[in-house]
């Protein structure tokens, strides 16, 4: 655009405001595109999860001379891998794979790591189809428990010692009882030791 405008600050019959105006559309559209592409995140079930590219425009066209068949956006880094938090009483082993939806449309991810707090999926189908905001749905299916102990969760207290719970007996009165917890299933807490099936705990 400066050569632009010199060119026509040395010769009066030169007219480049319409190729100006066109190079300032196309750089203005570049830059727009960028930020909407860092500013988008993906999602993944219930779980915070980002994508993390980041884009660069075309220097060539920030500068006025595109060259046709260059790329505009480019992805300069990124791993296109989807972050979860990990979630609880569930096991993730490196290599397994599992089926996103997201209308209906299957996409399949495999599990690339698993951190303390967090599971890493890779994308095994093609994504491209996909934009950053685009939401997707994974349910994990986990088996039946049969022949447990359950209370609901806002029975199950914790203190310096570890969990317990309020029993009731006959009459009425509570006493407290320490309990062993394993899984959480929805609202309620399995109970592994410390109480019988058919005892009463307060809520």
């Amino acid at each position: 655009m400066e050569h632009y405008v010199n060119l026509m600050s040395c010769d009066a019959s030169l007219d480049y405001n319409e190729d100006i105006a066109n190079l300032k559309r196309d750089i203005e559209v570049a830059e727009l595109y960028v930020e909407e592409a860092e500013e988008k995140a993906v999602t993944l079930s219930d779980y915070s999860q980002r994508i993390r590219n980041h884009y660069s425009h075309d220097t060539y066209l920030q500068k006025g001379g595109f060259v046709p068949g260059n790329n505009l956006i480019t992805e300069v880094c990124g791993t296109g891998n989807y972050e979860a938090d990990l979630p609880e009483g569930y096991e993730f082993n490196l290599g397994d794979t599992y089926t996103a939806t997201l209308d209906a449309l299957p996409y399949e991810l495999k599990v690339a790591g698993v951190e303390e707090n967090k599971i890493i999926f890779s994308p095994v189908s093609d994504m491209t189809s996909l934009s950053e905001a685009d939401v997707l749905s994974l349910v994990i299916t986990k088996p039946t428990l049969e022949n447990v102990i359950y209370v609901k969760a806002s029975a199950v207290k914790e203190g310096e010692e570890g969990h317990f719970v309020y029993l009731l007996d006959d009459s009425g009165y509570r006493e407290a009882v320490p309990v062993t917890v394993g899984e959480k299933v929805g609202n309620h807490w399995v109970v592994t030791s410390g109480l019988s099936g058919g005892e009463k705990v307060t809520l």
